[in-house]
């Protein structure tokens, strides 16, 4: 129950941190894009606690909290091939 209000808060303050950076406009749009879609996946995943277990059973991970570390490392390739992209055309 800890780690579920944990994970509220810091998904809380991943969005307001993202959205006021959008705000002030030391963060474009563009960039916000995957920071925003990894705050609302953490968010629901901390509301909706049995969504991981169902989503790990649906494509046949045993422990739900793999399909969590797999879920965070394919946010981080998203987020490194943007930049990639980013950086290549600069």
């Amino acid at each position: 129950m800890v780690w579920q209000r944990l994970a509220l808060i810091a998904a809380v303050i991943l969005l307001l941190v993202v959205l006021e950076l959008i705000r002030s406009r030391r963060l474009q749009e563009r960039y916000a894009l995957l920071w925003l879609l990894t705050g609302v996946v953490i968010f629901v995943l901390a509301v909706w606690r049995s969504l991981l277990g169902k989503a790990s059973d649906l494509v046949g991970i045993a422990y739900p909290p793999s399909a969590l570390f797999i879920l965070a490392a394919f946010f981080i390739l998203l987020v490194l091939l943007h930049y990639s992209t980013v950086i290549s055309r600069l």
